[in-house]
C-alpha cells in the first residue's frame, strides 16, 4: 500500500468539481473490491476518501480521489482504532461527512462535534450492528450506543432492506438507507457477454470439465468456510451418482487436510484443487459452467459473483453463529437462488442437490429469478443510489426517504 498521489492537492484537481458537492468519506481501509462503487461517488460529487494503511490479507487501492490518513489502533481488535482525520475535515471542508460506523472508532463522536460546529452534514455507513452478536438494543450496552450514534447522525446507510427494518424500530427508520452491497456488475456483464457467446459446452471442454455436474468453491480456503463438509457432501454423493459429479477448489489457503482426505478416499479424478485464481474472466467461466456453488461457511460477496454467472448457491443456514455469513445471506432465496440447509446437516445437503442436479426446469427457474435480481437490485447503480439517497436526504433536498427511493421497502 503506498501513500495517496500528490496530485488530490493540486489546484487542477479540486477546481474541476467546484460546482459539485464536497463529499468527504471514512474508512478503515479501501478495500479493492469497493472501488467501482467509490468511483462513481467521485463522479458525482467532489469526493475524498480517507482511509488507513492495515496491512490485512484485503486488496486494497489507490486512486486520485483517495488519501492515507494517520491512524492508531489501540488494541488487538481491527476496528479499535483512532484516525487523524481533523485536519483534513478543516482543509477540504465538505459539505457531507460520512464516517463508517464502528463503535471501536474513537473517531466518531469528535468528528460528529467538529461537523455539527461547522454545518456539515453526517452520515453512518455500516452493517449497522455486530453480525456475529446480533442486535439487542434492550440488553446490549454496544447497541444502545449504536442506536445513540443513528439517531444522532442526519442518516445511516446500510446493505440490506431486512436490517432498515429491524433497525428502524430503534431508530427514525426515514433516516437509514439502503445500499445493497455488490461487486461491479457493469464490468462482469460484459465478461459474461463473452462467455454466453462462447457457450456453456465450449467453456466446460476449455477448462477441462469432463463430469456431468460440476459444484464450484470459489475463495480463502479457512476454516470459517467449512471447506471439509464439502468432501463430506461429496462422498454422499458419489455412493449415489457415482463418478457423475466433479468438485473444483478455486482459492488458496489451508489445502493440506483437504488433499490428505482426497488421497485416501482416491478422488483425485472427481475433487480438483485448481488454486488462487485471481483473474475475472477465469472465475467467471468457472461459475458459468458450474451447476452450483457450493460454500457451506461463510457467505459474503462470493454470492454475488456466483449470481454475476446465473450460478445458484447452497449454503448452510445460521445454527446459532454459525457459519457466520454476511449480510449478503439474504441475496440467497429458498427455491429461487439457491438453497440454506438447517441444522448443518450434510445428508440433507446432498439430497437438495442431487433433486437440483436432476431437475432441470427448477434449474432454468433459478437462474431467471438469479438473473431478474442481479439486474433490478444488485447492480452498482442501485448501491451507489444508496448513498447519494443519503447525501440528498441529509441535505434536505428531500423530505424522506421512502419517496427519494421508491423501491426501499421492497425485501431483497
Amino acid at each position: 500500500m503506498h501513500n495517496h498521489p500528490p496530485q488530490y492537492w493540486n489546484q487542477s484537481y479540486t477546481t474541476t468539481h467546484i460546482m459539485k458537492t464536497k463529499v468527504l468519506m471514512l474508512h478503515r481501509i479501501f478495500a479493492s473490491y469497493r472501488r467501482p462503487i467509490y468511483d462513481k461517488l467521485a463522479e458525482n460529487y467532489d469526493y475524498l476518501l480517507i482511509h488507513g494503511n492495515k496491512d490485512t490479507t484485503i486488496n486494497q487501492s489507490v486512486t486520485p480521489y483517495s488519501k492515507v490518513i494517520k491512524s492508531w489502533q489501540y488494541n488487538s481488535n481491527p476496528t479499535n482504532v483512532f484516525f487523524e482525520s481533523f485536519s483534513t475535515l478543516f482543509k477540504f471542508k465538505p459539505k457531507v461527512f460520512i464516517h463508517e460506523l464502528a463503535i471501536g472508532m474513537l473517531t466518531m463522536l469528535p468528528m460528529y462535534v467538529c461537523c455539527k460546529l461547522m454545518g456539515v452534514k453526517f452520515i453512518l455507513y455500516s452493517h449497522g450492528y455486530n453480525r456475529l452478536y446480533g442486535f439487542h438494543p434492550p440488553s446490549s450496552w454496544a447497541d444502545k450506543y449504536r442506536v445513540f450514534l443513528m439517531k444522532l447522525a442526519d442518516a445511516t446507510i446500510i446493505y440490506t432492506h431486512k436490517d432498515r427494518k429491524m433497525l428502524g424500530e430503534y431508530a427514525n427508520i426515514n433516516k437509514i438507507f439502503v445500499a445493497q452491497n455488490t461487486l461491479d456488475t457493469t464490468q462482469l456483464k460484459v465478461i459474461k457477454k463473452e462467455l454466453e457467446k462462447e457457450g456453456r459446452i465450449q467453456i466446460k471442454q476449455r477448462l477441462g470439465l469432463t463430469h456431468t455436474y460440476n459444484l464450484t468453491f470459489i475463495g480463502r480456503i479457512i476454516d470459517e468456510k467449512m471447506p471439509e463438509k464439502i468432501l463430506e457432501v461429496f462422498d454422499i454423493l458419489q455412493q449415489k451418482m457415482p463418478n457423475q459429479i466433479g468438485i473444483h477448489f478455486v482459492g488458496g489457503g489451508d489445502v493440506e487436510a483437504l488433499k490428505r482426505t482426497v488421497e485416501e478416499k482416491k478422488w483425485e479424478n472427481d475433487v480438483l484443487f485448481h488454486g488462487a485464481i485471481y483473474d475475472d474472466q477465469h472465475t467467471g467461466a468457472f461459475l458459468y459452467a458450474s451447476d452450483m456453488m457450493l460454500i457451506p461457511g461463510s457467505l459474503g460477496l462470493a454470492i454475488n459473483h456466483a449470481f454475476m454467472f446465473d450460478c445458484p448457491i447452497i449454503s448452510f443456514d445460521k445454527c446459532g453463529n454459525i457459519p457466520f455469513h454476511g449480510p449478503e445471506l439474504d441475496y440467497v432465496v429458498e427455491n429461487e437462488t439457491g438453497f440454506l440447509i438447517p441444522d448443518l446437516s450434510v445428508k440433507k445437503m446432498a439430497e437438495k442437490l442431487m433433486a437440483y442436479l436432476l431437475n432441470e426446469p427448477m434449474q432454468m427457474e433459478m437462474k431467471k429469478h438469479i438473473q431478474d435480481k442481479m439486474n433490478t437490485q444488485l447492480t452498482i447503480d442501485n448501491m451507489v443510489l444508496g448513498f447519494t439517497d443519503a447525501v440528498d436526504f441529509a441535505l434536505n433536498k428531500s423530505k424522506r426517504s421512502d419517496i427519494v427511493s421508491p423501491n426501499l421497502h421492497k425485501v431483497a
